[in-house]
């Protein structure tokens, strides 16, 4: 039993002398190092459901790009009509807005037409009025209530999509796209905007400005030349 224990003992040292030898980590989870970086903005134009009914949204977001394949960042978007009046809620207008974080993936950015599959998850807001109630606040209420007939309602938003990208110039790309967005009460102030209000598809189109694939090693190889 002795020897046993002895051999396993000398084993285990070996293996953390072994270990310490080496001059790589391996970890079941592969970090990926960035090898370029990119900034863009992306200005963007959607037609799609809101409690129902087709409508116009217009918005943008703001990504960092690693490798060329992945962008994180933000996005933002509102709907554009306020006098849209879905027949669901009729006579009363519907309004919305969301904002949030978005990751994207790219298979391959290298080709004149690709594809890539975006993902937002964020917070919404949607709000039945009168179409011609007036906004903003009094600020003679110290509660801060809106004017006019306002009732609104929060929601969490997930939203994924695939588009279809064109590389126009080294620093400007278009797309168009199909999404789906998936929605969930948060905040229920009134019955007029059910959890599926800002639920359902919409079909995209916008412009990426920026720079897509700036090298990290630039300055680190002029400097060993």
């Amino acid at each position: 039993m002795k020897k046993v224990f002895f051999s396993m003992t000398i084993a285990c040292f070996a293996m953390i002398f072994n270990g310490a030898a080496q001059d790589t980590t391996h970890t079941l989870i592969k970090l990926i190092k960035p090898q370029t970086i990119g900034l863009y903005v992306a200005p963007e134009f959607s037609y799609g459901q809101l409690r129902g009914d087709m409508t116009s949204f217009g918005g943008a977001s703001a990504m960092v790009v690693l490798n060329k394949k992945w962008a994180i960042g933000v996005t933002g978007q509102r709907s554009l009509d306020d006098a849209f009046v879905p027949k669901a809620v009729a006579p009363l207008a519907v309004q919305s807005m969301i904002m949030g974080g978005k990751i994207e993936f790219t298979p391959k950015p290298d080709a004149l037409i690709h594809v890539s599959f975006p993902l937002m998850i964020g917070g919404g807001e949607a709000s039945a009025d009168s179409v011609r109630a007036e906004k903003g606040y009094d600020w003679n209420d110290t509660l801060g209530h809106d004017k006019g007939n306002h009732n609104g309602n929060g929601f969490l938003v997930v939203q994924p999509g695939i588009h279809l990208e064109a590389n126009l110039l080294r620093y400007a790309k278009i797309y168009v796209g199909a999404n789906y967005r998936l929605s969930v009460l948060t905040d229920n102030q009134t019955a007029l905007l059910p959890a599926n209000t800002m639920q359902g598809f919409s079909m995209s189109a916008g412009l990426k400005l920026g720079l897509f694939d700036y090298k990290l090693g630039r300055k680190k190889a002029a400097l060993t030349q």
